[in-house]
């Protein structure tokens, strides 16, 4: 079922006159994503994945799941905003009469504008390799930048698509 929607996405069954299938032993999880995971004696363990090219996102071990999806853009991940700052323990603002946002944590002070490749950390300018947009009414942020920048490391995993930040103490 689609988490957001309700709908139907994906029906597995199992049939159960086979030998050894018990259909009590069947059990079926579905994520926030959309992906599921349905595991039984008879077949074991099995995924059900959307079809993305986006890129999974784990911030210490733990899979984040955002309500937009983040998306690559000139081989620059980027990620919706809130769920990034948040979870890497900063707090954003956002400053609509100059469409930038401002995030701090622990005494690090961050300023993106809205179409800016300039971000500031501090006093300091850092160029930024995709400016952060808005698209769907979601701010998207370059997620190397921001992660690094809030002294994080990122490791991109190419072979799954996935990314891994893990935070400093």
């Amino acid at each position: 079922m689609n988490y957001e929607t309700g709908k139907l996405r994906y029906m597995l069954q199992l049939d159960s006159t086979e030998p050894g299938a018990d259909s009590d032993s069947i059990r079926c999880r579905v994520a926030p994503s959309g992906d599921a995971v349905c595991a039984s004696k008879l077949i074991g363990m099995i995924g059900i994945r959307e079809r993305t090219t986006a890129p999974r996102v784990f911030i210490n071990g733990l899979e984040q799941f955002y309500a937009q999806k983040p998306l690559i853009r000139n081989g620059t991940t980027l990620v919706p905003l809130r769920g990034i700052y948040e979870q890497l323990g900063a707090t954003a603002k956002w400053h609509a009469e100059d469409r930038s946002i401002t995030a701090i944590k622990q005494g690090i002070t961050m300023k993106l504008i809205i179409g800016s490749k300039r971000a500031l950390v501090g006093h300091d300018q850092i160029p930024l390799t995709e400016a952060p947009i808005v698209m769907n009414g979601t701010t998207f942020v370059p997620l190397r930048f921001i992660s690094e920048s809030l002294h994080a490391i990122v490791i991109w995993e190419k072979p799954t698509a996935t990314i891994q930040i893990v935070t400093l103490p």
